[in-house]
């Protein structure tokens, strides 16, 4: 009721039910760490069905390392993410992704890197840019 026009839905992000390409942009905010490493594959591959110009993904625990770090966490995960094989899931979709870190992006900006950003990133994923 507070954003007349604005369609608010509840769906799982392995499974929307969305038709493809039906959401200009989606904004992902620290989920994809926090599943298993099948799931998120799945997750990507769902965020890329249904997304028609731009995904935004960030990551909370992201690092310049070769291959995701799986860290299992009662019923979910606490996953360090791989920075490349991230990218490379995300390219495997057809787009063309950008990558931010937010530490390098405030240090740059505000000359500052609060403590909590020091491994976070951002994934831009571009729809038909390739």
């Amino acid at each position: 009721r507070q954003f007349p026009g604005v369609n608010i839905f509840e769906a799982s992000v392995l499974n929307s039910g969305l038709p493809d390409n039906s959401q200009d942009y989606i904004f992902v905010h620290d989920l994809l760490g926090h599943l298993a490493p099948d799931a998120m594959e799945v997750a990507i591959a769902e965020i890329m069905r249904i997304v028609r110009r731009e995904a935004w993904i960030h990551c909370y625990n992201v690092a310049d390392i070769a291959c995701h770090e799986v860290i299992p966490f009662e019923l979910y995960h606490r996953n360090r993410l791989s920075i490349r094989q991230f990218q490379r899931s995300l390219e495997r979709t057809g787009a063309s992704v950008d990558v931010i870190s937010l530490s390098d992006m405030l240090e740059r900006k505000f000359g500052y890197i609060p403590e909590y950003t020091a491994s976070c990133g951002s994934f831009i994923a571009r729809k038909g840019s390739r």
